[in-house]
């Protein structure tokens, strides 16, 4: 909904969505989609936020994604986005790093070897899932 609403409904909604999965997360810790979608909806929050936001929540958002895999580790979307975590992270410029390192005592890192592992994984649990996503059809 949050996409098809112009910037300042679509805002709302993210913001509404993100503080609902966050209660419900707290009725039922242990359901992977919660940490799933908490995971999405923290990083589309920070996008109306900023870099200092996105760089601040990047821990939780990682948190909420590691939850929901170890909760439900067969899953090929998770390990997917938790690979382009990694590779965002990786693939930061020198000023977030800098900027990072003014909110953090020890910004978060990885490596693309890491993004590799993540999407490598998502391949062996369900291959060309993804790329079967944009599959043109007609």
């Amino acid at each position: 909904m949050s996409k098809n609403a112009n910037e300042i409904d679509g805002k709302k909604l993210i913001f509404e969505a993100c503080h609902l999965i966050l209660d419900a997360i707290k009725i039922k810790e242990d359901h992977w989609v919660a940490h799933k979608w908490a995971s999405i909806l923290l990083n589309s929050k920070t996008l109306y936020e900023g870099m200092k936001a996105q760089i601040k929540e990047s821990y939780n958002i990682k948190k909420h994604m590691l939850r929901a895999i170890e909760l439900n580790p067969k899953e090929p979307t998770l390990m997917y986005m938790l690979g382009s975590w990694c590779y965002q992270i990786a693939d930061l410029t020198w000023y977030q790093r800098k900027i990072a390192s003014v909110i953090f005592a020890e910004p978060p890192s990885s490596s693309f070897e890491e993004a590799l592992k993540y999407f490598e994984n998502a391949e062996e649990i369900e291959p060309n899932f993804y790329s079967q996503k944009f599959i043109n059809v007609g």
